[in-house]
């Protein structure tokens, strides 16, 4: 039976760190992207996660997280650039099959804000999600002063993700070999989302009678099977972290946001 979370079980060194380490730069790297009006910063935090993602051995199944948004990012670049009421400034125009484009300056811009914050965020979580136990994690958030409820509300919504998915693949692949040709027709996936939906439902409702059953919600204290301490170097890398946030901040303060302004962006390159 395949994993049922978004974790990639691999024998590597970013698999073997501790939970907290990965958590804590993880949430600083990705407050750090929305401090600033600017997609370089964000975008450069992007280009960090990669090498991480490379050592993990994960990849191909990064790529495939990825992919799911690539639609929204295309549709932030066009609906941004092209129909911004705030924008005042023409960037350049484009001929497209005998349609002038123009394209605005200021909503390109935050076009590339948003799609380089996004990116960043994503690899990061995608990082920590897919080389982190899920006991591992509950154990970090439930040590940070996380309520255990809303710990297994965050675990149990990653978990249904690959629940889904998986099913989704299962239903498909039952309807074809019943002859079911799917192409580009979105009407014909509706054989595969009534029994998606059905599956789904009949998963949350056993896992609420499993809840009930084992007494969730009751008072006293909690242990954590999984639960290791962090190592001198752990600690040191998540004050290091905590350092890269206070720095951060220190810049936004001292900096501003680092928006490039229309008359700023000319002169930079007239260069």
């Amino acid at each position: 039976m395949p994993w049922v979370s978004m974790y990639v079980p691999k024998d590597t060194i970013v698999h073997k760190t501790h939970a907290k380490v990965k958590l804590a730069w993880t949430i600083v790297l990705s407050s750090v992207a929305v401090l600033f009006y600017n997609p370089i910063p964000a975008f450069v935090i992007f280009l960090a996660s990669i090498p991480f993602i490379i050592i993990g051995r994960i990849v191909t199944t990064f790529l495939k997280r990825v992919s799911y948004v690539i639609t929204t990012l295309v549709v932030i670049v066009i609906f941004q650039s092209l129909f911004a009421k705030y924008a005042r400034n023409v960037l350049t125009t484009i001929d497209f099959f005998g349609w002038r484009v123009t394209i605005l300056y200021e909503g390109l811009f935050k076009a590339l804000w948003l799609i380089s914050i996004l990116l960043a965020v994503i690899a990061w979580f995608s990082f920590l999600f897919l080389t982190t136990h899920p006991s591992d994690l509950l154990s970090s958030l439930r040590d940070i002063g996380l309520p255990f409820t809303a710990c297994f509300i965050i675990l149990s919504t990653l978990q249904m993700i690959p629940m889904m998915e998986r099913n989704m693949n299962l239903c498909l692949e039952s309807q074809r070999s019943r002859g079911l040709e799917i192409g580009k027709n979105p009407f014909k996936l509706i054989p595969v989302i009534i029994p998606l939906t059905v599956n789904t439902l009949e998963r949350i409702t056993k896992m609420s009678w499993s809840l009930e059953g084992r007494a969730f919600g009751a008072s006293g204290k909690r242990t954590n099977v999984r639960a290791t301490n962090v190592s001198t170097m752990g600690k040191i890398s998540i004050a290091l972290a905590i350092g890269v946030l206070i720095v951060g901040i220190i810049c936004r303060i001292y900096f501003g946001d680092m928006y490039i302004s229309y008359e700023q962006f000319l002169i930079l390159t007239s260069r």
